[in-house]
């Protein structure tokens, strides 16, 4: 979304923590002036708080990805799907709270709930390149170029075996 097409380039340039805290600290500002303040001001800033929290998720998959470099797979899955996962919980919940205590409560959880986010990121670690987390990349040198894996995919393509022949037996 147009959140993360912002908000990779300005962690590239300032680094992926100080975007995450700033989206942090923007997300809350923006919903609570569109409960506060409502019309056209309103619409503009809750139009933004949706890139605002959509641009960290690219950024948060990096810095999962810096912090457990040799296994960027799990990072990536833990990072997305717990996000998803609580995200899919939170609207339930959420839902239930609307029915019980009327929407403007909601409006004002929501609102809440990234500073609880924004402080617990405040406490992430130095990342596994050092410096400040999300700060750099890695230099890893086990990771080969994407060239090496190309041409190690194209040596190797099409496949001896497929699902098909694997699964009738048949891996002459």
């Amino acid at each position: 979304g147009i959140g993360t097409i912002f908000a990779g380039p300005l962690a590239d340039r300032f680094g992926a923590w100080p975007v995450l805290i700033v989206s942090g600290i923007a997300t809350p500002t923006l919903i609570a002036t569109y409960i506060l303040v409502g019309g056209t001001v309103g619409a503009i800033a809750i139009v933004l708080a949706g890139p605002s929290v959509v641009g960290t998720f690219g950024i948060t998959q990096v810095m999962g990805q810096e912090y457990l470099p040799h296994r960027i797979g799990i990072a990536s899955g833990v990072t997305l799907g717990f996000a998803i996962g609580v995200g899919g919980v939170a609207a339930a919940l959420l839902g239930a709270l609307a029915d019980h205590a009327g929407l403007p409560t909601v409006m004002w959880t929501i609102a809440l709930l990234p500073i609880a986010g924004t402080a617990l990121a405040l406490t992430l670690p130095e990342s596994a390149v050092g410096g400040s987390p999300g700060r750099g990349h890695s230099k890893d040198t086990s990771v080969p170029p994407i060239d090496s894996v190309a041409k190690a995919v194209r040596s190797s393509w099409p496949p001896k075996h497929t699902l098909v022949t694997i699964m009738s037996g048949s891996m002459n």
